[in-house]
């Protein structure tokens, strides 16, 4: 039977490798906790690249008075004199969480910083309308109801002869469709201008692909929306058209990010109209003009629909009568759901960047040397 003595010379001789092992595992868990640290730090300096815009520059297929195609160095095409119609399609008016569906339509007018900033149209004198269509649900912010869109996409059109936006049934369907753009996730805005290049404005993320309509009067900047390209094949048959009718944006990207797609950031302005169907003097052809262009945007949900227009189907709303998926405009300024409105747009160029791939490996291969280093000094310690 051992004596207390020669256990205790047993737990001293231990006690030289077990604290090489302590030794160890504290070196071991200091590797781990650098590369987390320099993982943290690393995200918390890093832009988030996957939901930022950067406003720039770059050519627009159009021809001005003073000049041929493409206009160059453009940061921002704008149109006035447009109209936008909205109709809640579910729940009772301004609701929260009440469907809500918009089909706008407004003349391109003009350039900034890029061509001459005066009056632009194609060649052939067609006019060049921008129409545009979103779907989304009323939220609150602020105790204050707006509407969040989701889905939705922008349709550059010419060929409309006798346009007038009051009127969607001189939308023409039969017109070409230039180009496309479908709605992007809500972003962060940042002016591409501090790196010489873009608009000067910014939005956080939760500002972006929101509208809301004061009755007070005409509003300023009541909705930011951001559009992609997204053209189809037909489209780029033309030399001008599909994505090429933007092209050649500048890459407005910070040290460490690059370029993806080109896309466009549109300021709304809008007021609001007090018309019933009356004062607005729309029928049954301007309900199936906006009937068809929300199917060209592909909203395929149509539980409710009844008949097809135009082949299309009442992805806007299926009459201009008194039915919760009618479309009947505040008359007289009582509530409904549904209203007209008058619309602008400022259209800002720009783009969404990304990690340049050097960074993200350069990033990997500095943890892995971290470790590697940490691992042989663990080795030299345990010698």
């Amino acid at each position: 039977m051992r004596t207390k003595f020669e256990f205790s010379a047993e737990l001293a001789g231990c006690l030289p490798t077990v604290i090489r092992q302590i030794e160890r595992n504290i070196l071991m868990l200091r590797s781990v906790f650098s590369a987390f640290f320099a993982a943290v730090a690393f995200t918390a300096l890093t832009p988030d690249v996957e939901a930022t815009f950067y406003t720039s520059n770059g050519d627009l297929a159009m021809d001005s008075s003073l000049g041929g195609s493409p206009q160059s160095g453009v940061e921002i095409f704008s149109g006035s004199n447009g109209r936008n119609f909205t109709n809640q399609v579910t729940g009772t008016p301004f609701s929260v969480g009440s469907e809500v569906r918009t089909v706008s339509a407004v003349s391109i007018a003009n350039v900034t910083n890029g061509g001459f900033g005066d009056q632009v149209e194609f060649t052939n004198d067609d006019r060049v309308v921008v129409i545009g269509v979103v779907r989304g649900t009323v939220v609150s912010s602020g105790g204050v109801p707006e509407a969040k869109f989701t889905e939705g996409r922008a349709f550059v059109v010419r060929g409309i002869s006798g346009f007038n936006p009051q009127q969607p049934d001189t939308w023409n369907a039969t017109s070409t469709i230039v180009a496309e753009y479908a709605l992007k996730p809500q972003e962060a805005v940042v002016p591409g201008s501090p790196l010489g290049t873009g608009s000067n404005i910014s939005y956080d993320a939760s500002m972006t692909n929101v509208s809301a309509v004061n009755t007070a009067g005409s509003q300023i900047t009541q909705g930011t929306f951001l559009f992609r390209e997204d053209s189809t094949d037909d489209q780029n048959l033309d030399p001008n058209g599909g994505d090429n009718f933007l092209s050649n944006v500048a890459d407005a990207s910070p040290v460490g990010l690059i370029k993806a797609d080109e896309a466009i950031v549109s300021e709304i302005d809008q007021t609001l109209l007090f018309d019933d169907i009356a004062l607005l003097g729309l029928d049954g052809d301007d309900l199936a003009s906006l009937n068809f262009w929300g199917s060209k945007a592909f909203f395929d949900d149509v539980s409710f629909a009844t008949t097809a227009d135009l082949g299309g189907g009442n992805y806007f709303a299926t009459g201009l009568g008194s039915a919760l998926t009618d479309f009947n405009p505040w008359p007289s300024g009582v509530p409904t759901g549904d209203f007209a409105a008058t619309q602008g747009s400022d259209n800002h160029l720009g783009h969404q960047a990304v990690p340049e791939p050097g960074s993200c490996a350069l990033f990997g291969i500095g943890i892995c040397v971290a470790f590697g280093v940490s691992r042989k000094r663990r080795r030299k310690t345990s010698k």
